[in-house]
């Protein structure tokens, strides 16, 4: 036991623990920034300047970039190099046609097993959204919308189901957050999820994967014409 503590506390664990650590921050910084919009579609992301920027040396934020790269969020851009991944017209139909079918799985499985407690959870994350609209706090509208969603999806006994919706969240998110600020679309939002809020208090299957259904539907609708106008406007 003596002799594995030795060789762990050495300096070159030491570095790489360090090195782990400045990585995984990399990652959620950019991630979280692509996510938030705060770092723009098709920016250009340079390895020494994103170093400097964040006291870091040109290792973790290169590791940080290719794992951003697997996961869809940079892409290698000929003669430019690593650029913030542009949203287009399939990645939206791709994100939310999968959406549409897992979701609707996921609440379906989750009013066979919800609990009173989840149900009101839903309802509080409902009321939290509504309240955080009125002070045009778009940040939390959103948050509260992550939470509502994610209530039923952690709630299904199927893991292998959370864990594919997981994995999708992060590209919806950014899509969301490109919408924050358009009051039309939040209040459609808002009747969408009053709708399956409705559903799950009635424990209405039908009714609940109808609402979820239209929900991915009338949101992936708009973000491509989001994305129709934007394209009309360059």
């Amino acid at each position: 036991m003596k002799r594995f503590y030795q060789i762990c506390l050495t300096k070159d664990w030491y570095i790489k623990r360090s090195r782990r650590r400045e990585t995984l921050w990399t990652l959620f910084w950019l991630k979280s920034s692509i996510i938030e919009n705060k770092i723009k579609p098709s920016t250009l992301l340079v390895e020494r300047h994103l170093s400097e920027m964040l006291h870091i040396s040109r290792t973790p934020v290169r590791t940080a970039l290719m794992r951003l790269a697997d996961e869809g969020f940079v892409v290698i851009s000929p003669g430019r190099g690593m650029v913030v991944a542009p949203l287009y017209k399939h990645d939206v139909v791709d994100v939310y046609t999968l959406r549409k079918a897992l979701d609707v799985l996921a609440i379906e499985l989750y009013i066979g097993r919800a609990t009173k407690a989840s149900i009101q959870q839903m309802a509080d994350a409902f009321d939290a959204m509504e309240e955080a609209y009125h002070l045009e706090d778009y940040a939390e509208v959103a948050q509260q919308d992550e939470v509502f969603h994610g209530i039923y999806i952690h709630n299904t006994g199927n893991g292998r189901l959370e864990a594919m919706l997981d994995g999708l969240k992060d590209q919806s998110n950014r899509m969301r957050h490109l919408v924050q600020e358009d009051h039309t679309r939040i209040m459609a939002s808002r009747r969408e999820h009053q709708a399956v809020l409705e559903a799950v208090e009635a424990k209405d299957v039908e009714k609940a994967c109808e609402a979820v259904q239209q929900h991915m539907i009338s949101t992936m609708e708009y973000h491509l014409q989001k994305l129709k106008n934007d394209e009309s406007a360059t």
